[in-house]
Order: C-alpha cells, then sequence, then structure tokens
C-alpha cells in the first residue's frame, strides 16, 4: 500500500513540475522613452520571485518567467509601469516610459547647527562645570583660569595671581618661539 501511495505521489510532483517547467516562457522586448530613445538600466521587477533584470544599452531585456506573470519597470528618471509577461516577439514587446521630474526640497541646516551649537555649548558647561575643582566646592569662578582684571575681586588670590604669572610666562615663550 506504501508502495503505491509513494509512487502516486511520485507521478503527480513529476507531473506538476513538467507543467510550470513547459509554462516557462522566453520574455524579451525593449523598454524606450517618449522619444524612442532607448532606456539602459531600467529594471525589471518580478512580482512573483521579487528578481530584478535590466535593460542593456540598447533597452533590450531578454529574461525566462511564467507565462502572465507581472513585472514592474522601475527606473528613477521615469515613471513606473506594469506589464504582462508574454511570448510575442521582442519587436511587439516595446514599452515606452513617461519622463518624470524628481524634484528634492530645499533642506535649510542653519537652524540645525544653530541647535548642535548651543547643545555642544551647555554639554561643554556641564564638562566644565563637572570636571573642574573650583565649581565642585561651590565657587562661581573658575580659580584655573588664566587671571583677567574683569574677573578680579577685592583682595588678590594667590592662586589667581601665579596663575596669571605662568599665563604670561607661556603666551611669552609662544612668541619667542614664532608660533
Amino acid at each position: 500500500m506504501r508502495a503505491i501511495l509513494t509512487l502516486t505521489f511520485l507521478i503527480v510532483i513529476s507531473s506538476v513540475t513538467e507543467a510550470q517547467e513547459d509554462s516557462l516562457i522566453s520574455f524579451s522586448g525593449y523598454i524606450f522613452d517618449q522619444d524612442s530613445i532607448p532606456i539602459e538600466n531600467a529594471l525589471l521587477v518580478s512580482f512573483r520571485t521579487l528578481r530584478c533584470y535590466s535593460t542593456n544599452q540598447d533597452g533590450f531585456f531578454k529574461i525566462f518567467l511564467l507565462k502572465g506573470d507581472s513585472l514592474m519597470i522601475n527606473h528613477l528618471s521615469y515613471d513606473r509601469k506594469i506589464i504582462k509577461a508574454n511570448n510575442h516577439s521582442p519587436q511587439s514587446n516595446r514599452y515606452y516610459l513617461t519622463f518624470s521630474t524628481n524634484e528634492l526640497k530645499t533642506v535649510s541646516t542653519h537652524r540645525i547647527e544653530e541647535e548642535n551649537f548651543e547643545k555642544n555649548m551647555k554639554e561643554m558647561t556641564f564638562q566644565m562645570k563637572t570636571n573642574t575643582p573650583a565649581y565642585q566646592n561651590g565657587s562661581t569662578t573658575n580659580r584655573y583660569a588664566p587671571y583677567s582684571p574683569a574677573t578680579a575681586q577685592t583682595g588678590i588670590d594667590l592662586i589667581q595671581l601665579f596663575s596669571w604669572i605662568k599665563t604670561q610666562k607661556h603666551n611669552k615663550r609662544m612668541k619667542e618661539q614664532g608660533q
């Protein structure tokens, strides 16, 4: 009994396979623009298999598909078109695509740059306050910054004075080296 079922199953499978192989057709044709100029590298996408095929420099294509398969012709510069596979001659399979302009909207980056600058400044201020010991002690000035008369407080802070002297020496040395 098993042998009969197996044999029947194999016969059915082989007949289905043969039927599918018989229904494969050679589908070929040309793709042109409205002025009958061949469209090179137009893509033909099979809806059934999702395989892509492209046209050559003459706009010609030749593929093997099942009769009646749907294909989408796609190209960046032209409107899409859907066609059905058939076994007609390539001369009778001429498809014409309409030119389509793709307009890109302008993008202003000025506001984005301002937002990034503001975000980066806030991050730098946070990092400075987090990593500078003077801010961690609750002072509102950075004792490691070079001395400036605008930030001078009443009285002399020796650390600021030494920092200012060190900065002046550094600036003088850099000038002498020509930098």
